[in-house]
């Protein structure tokens, strides 16, 4: 007569790999695994398919992934913008907009190549959108050096 202990948990789940782990060899065969497993009650399909679903979990939300840890620096750096642009846009007309551009490069300086496509930019011939956004990207740029410096 077969066990049918059920998981129901992720607990009942490592419990149960960590007893199949243990009381296994290295010499034995799948079938021979697929016995023992249904001989304390679980199903291996099954077992198989919420192991997978587990470890696809993890991996998805841990912050050791690097593609979680990407996505989340993205987002902060685009909230960053979007909060600075929209500050911006409140309190700058045009000419305040080149002004503040040109302060921000000169403090910058002109040897850092993130500046060049700032440095030759006309400036008369861009609208005030992109004169936003460049003065943004430039506030961004001098915020993150400034942190540097303070590390």
């Amino acid at each position: 007569m077969k066990n049918d202990n059920r998981i129901e948990t992720e607990e009942q789940l490592l419990q149960a790999l960590e007893e199949f782990l243990c009381s296994g060899s290295e010499d034995d065969s799948i079938e021979e695994i697929e016995k023992e497993l249904i001989d304390l009650g679980h199903d291996p399909a099954e077992l198989g398919q919420k192991g997978r679903e587990i470890s696809i979990e993890c991996l998805a939300n841990s912050p050791l992934n690097w593609r979680n840890t990407a996505t989340n620096a993205i987002q902060i750096a685009r909230a960053r913008l979007d909060e600075t642009k929209s500050r911006i846009a409140k309190n700058l007309d045009r000419k305040s907009l080149v002004n503040e551009i040109q302060k921000i490069l000169d403090s910058l300086g002109r040897k850092d190549s993130n500046m060049i496509p700032a440095h030759f930019r006309n400036y008369e011939a861009a609208s005030d959108n992109d004169l936003l956004k460049i003065l943004s990207q430039l506030q961004y740029l001098k915020s993150n050096k400034k942190n540097e410096k303070e590390e």
